[in-house]
């Protein structure tokens, strides 16, 4: 084939192209137990031999920019043995997004391996602008799904403790799917803390009333110092330090103005705000709860405030959608706007020789240092940002890919954003805003008063003692089919029938899925333990024999006692909850 500069490009070897797909492959030795991930699939001598090397518990992505190259290797070659694995993933063609949907599905295997990238130089050269952006949006999707499994992985406690120290507030409070197309064909702003937004806070003030303002936790009280009222404030930070974004806030101010929560946010924070509060589901509350209205998985893949309020916009009707102070770098090399709560919690650092300056350059350097790198600017010219913004960017940009709404990057710093036309914020109000919306200015969200709250607040204690019960009906479940696989495992060891072990462990299992919610939740909670014993038992699904099917029974024995204490666990934090509601009712 030729390339795009006429050069001839020979995509596998004319005497032997089996000899050379093995010394390829020798020259780059295949890391076990890894994701590999294949730019440019050729002829496909090279995909099989990696097919015939790589061994069990590994996963295989290959990316293709030419269909018809992907049909001719699959029709001149035999590829049935990877296609029926299911363990491989094989993608032709420029839509990008729809691989990483599918990439995304398999997160536990993809984010608790090594990800090894095999570029094929042939295919490469022929397609070099194809092949650097899958590697770039596969390195940063990885990265980015790393940090969301490592987030629940090692912070899975503390995300629990916050949805039930929540889960009171979640029952009592309206939900965004109530709020869905609300301001449809309104513009949304969505305001966050970067260093540029001190740049734009003289014009957000004419937006007030003639947008949808959406104003990220740490952006707040910086547009309250300057008599700006964002019609929303948004919050998904699980520290409880986060508290600060709140702290002596204008009652009178904020009671108009909505904050909308993540379950997994701080209590303390949600607490200690003033205003009312509107929550999104996360498939575990909404799993606990049994609710059967709105999409639990609509917020599931935010990683961040920002890219939460952009679901937001979505889920409004707004449009365009308008970004400002969304910098995603160390724009003139600081972190955030003059007047957040960060400054306030490095003033008591600061001194004649330890200045604010140098405290900006300690946190770049010493918490960010090992991976700053350089991006295209928003303004032109490289800005300096990180591997968690870079992850936040990209997370962004496939968000805009994927929605098609009219997008637009206001903030006067920071990095591009990939699918965000740049305009500056003058043009935005003269093209989008015209004259005060209604339906924005007299926005509130309603509050129940009386018998209605009463009767929510009875409904609330009801759901809370309902899983209780669940809990108590999983847990009885849960042990039958602990015992079972013991009984199964002493039968394999000794050489007896199982087949009537293997039909109560099935109709257990069949049992326990009426309470889909609970267990959800106690996987969740059990983490660490679910994803070890869920990488051993795919590890153990290439072939049967009564050793593995001892193992496998051990295992689930294994898995059922995990279960279990993640359980007793969830019950704690549910009579946790219970005290929650009594407080509000006797207060």
């Amino acid at each position: 084939m030729r390339s795009s500069d006429g050069r001839q490009v020979l995509l596998a070897s004319r005497h032997d192209p089996e000899e050379e797909a093995r010394r390829w492959l020798e020259a780059t030795p295949l890391q076990p137990s890894a994701t590999y991930v294949v730019l440019g699939m050729g002829m496909g001598y090279h995909v099989l031999e990696i097919e015939r090397r790589r061994g069990p518990g590994t996963r295989l992505v290959v990316f293709e920019a030419d269909v018809r190259l992907m049909r001719a290797a699959l029709e001149r070659l035999d590829f049935s043995g990877l296609l029926a694995s299911g363990t491989a993933l094989l993608h032709a063609g420029g839509d990008l997004d729809r691989l990483f949907e599918k990439i995304e599905a398999r997160t536990l295997d993809i984010a608790h391996s090594p990800v090894q990238l095999l570029a094929h130089g042939p295919s490469s050269s022929l397609q070099p602008e194809y092949y650097e952006r899958a590697s770039r949006w596969t390195t940063a999707a990885v990265q980015r799904l790393s940090m969301a499994v490592q987030t629940e992985y090692l912070l899975a406690e503390r995300l629990f403790e916050n949805r039930f120290g929540n889960l009171f507030r979640y029952l009592v409070s309206p939900t965004l799917d109530e709020l869905a197309g609300r301001f449809r064909g309104v513009p949304a702003v969505i305001v966050s803390a970067g260093p540029s937004l001190h740049r734009s806070l003289d014009r957000l003030a004419a937006f007030e009333g003639r947008a949808v303002l959406i104003a990220v936790s740490t952006a707040l009280k910086v547009l309250l110092h300057e008599g700006i009222r964002p019609t929303f404030a948004a919050i998904v930070d699980f520290n409880a330090i986060s508290k600060r974004y709140f702290d002596r806030l204008d009652h009178d101010v904020v009671r108009r103005i909505p904050l909308l929560c993540d379950p997994r946010a701080a209590p303390e924070a949600i607490g200690a705000y003033p205003g009312p509060l509107v929550f999104n589901h996360d498939r575990v509350s909404y799993g606990l709860t049994r609710r059967t209205r709105g999409d639990p998985q609509a917020f599931e893949r935010t990683t961040n405030v920002a890219s939460f309020a952009f679901d937001v916009a979505g889920l409004l009707g707004c449009g365009p959608v308008v970004f400002v102070g969304q910098d995603l770098a160390y724009s003139w090399h600081v972190t955030h706007v003059p007047g957040t709560a960060i400054y306030a919690q490095w003033l008591p650092q600061l001194q004649r020789f330890h200045t604010l300056e140098t405290r900006e350059w300690e946190e770049i350097e010493a918490v960010r240092g090992s991976s700053l790198t350089r991006v295209e600017g928003q303004s032109g010219g490289d800005v300096y940002t990180d591997c968690q913004m870079s992850a936040y960017r990209v997370e962004l940009e496939r968000k805009i890919a994927a929605c098609g709404a009219d997008v637009i990057n206001a903030s006067e710093g920071g990095a591009r954003i990939a699918g965000a036309r740049a305009m500056p914020l003058a043009a935005v109000l003269e093209a989008f805003a015209g004259p005060p919306r209604p339906e924005v200015v007299g926005f509130e969200v309603p509050r129940l008063e009386g018998a209605a709250r009463a009767t929510r607040h009875r409904e609330a204690v009801a759901t809370i003692e309902r899983i209780r019960v669940d809990l108590d009906s999983t847990a009885r479940i849960l042990e039958a089919i602990r015992d079972c696989n013991v009984e199964m495992a002493g039968a394999i060891a000794e050489d007896r029938p199982i087949e009537v072990h293997v039909r109560r462990a099935a109709e257990l299992e069949a049992e326990a899925k009426t309470f889909a919610g609970v267990l959800l939740a106690a996987t969740n909670l059990a983490v660490t333990d679910s994803i070890a014993l869920e990488r051993e038992r795919r590890r153990m699904d290439v072939e049967d024999s009564p050793e593995r099917r001892l193992a496998y029974a051990r295992m689930n024995v294994e898995y059922a006692r995990c279960l279990l204490a993640a359980i007793d666990r969830l019950r704690e934090l549910t009579g946790l909850a219970a005290l929650d509601a009594r407080r509000d009712r006797d207060g």
